[in-house]
């Protein structure tokens, strides 16, 4: 498959399939397997790579750093040559923030926001639920204009200390809504 036609799909995929924001941290860990907090050059050669195999397509190892150099002169803000987790947000499409459509927060509101991001069903926020769910809260309130995946660790761990069971790397509904209500 030829070079525009493979960037054709990158901008088809990007335009067509917008994800949950939990799903942004699962291909986040996925990829930044050395924990360093950004898809540098390789990792995210390897990422490109894979989306666009993962449509049926071929490319070549010349095709993908095209894209990869093309992506991170388009994508990388802060023109450090990586991609953190909020260049990486604009580069896929992720779901328009689910927060942003309340002003205040009623119990009717909570419960609907809550089944949003608790897509495992299991009535608990787990690990990339509670990412998203922070992840998007973050941009809601306008803590930091650019988010680290440090700073929305950070957030969780203050969020598991406060209302998390021990040993719980996830938080239920009721006290999630403690924490917010």
């Amino acid at each position: 498959m030829s070079g525009s036609t493979n960037e054709n799909y990158l901008t088809q995929y990007r335009n067509s399939y917008p994800l949950h924001v939990a799903d942004l941290f699962r291909i986040w860990y996925h990829y930044d397997i050395d924990k360093s907090g950004y898809l540098e050059t390789p990792k995210f050669k390897k990422f490109l790579e894979d989306l666009i195999t993962s449509g049926g397509n071929k490319t070549t190892t010349k095709e993908v750093e095209e894209y990869a150099k093309h992506m991170i002169e388009t994508y990388d803000l802060n023109r450090d040559e990586k991609i953190n987790i909020c260049e990486l947000s604009k580069l896929i499409s992720i779901q328009k923030n689910f927060l942003k459509g309340f002003k205040k927060l009623s119990l009717k509101d909570f419960d609907v926001i809550f089944e949003h991001y608790n897509r495992s069903g299991t009535g608990r926020l787990d690990n990339y639920e509670l990412l998203g769910f922070i992840f998007n809260l973050m941009e809601k309130i306008d803590a930091i204009k650019a988010r680290s995946i440090k700073d929305i660790e950070a957030y969780k761990a203050v969020v598991l200390r406060s209302i998390g069971k021990k040993g719980k790397n996830s938080v239920s509904k009721e006290d999630l809504q403690l924490f917010f209500i």
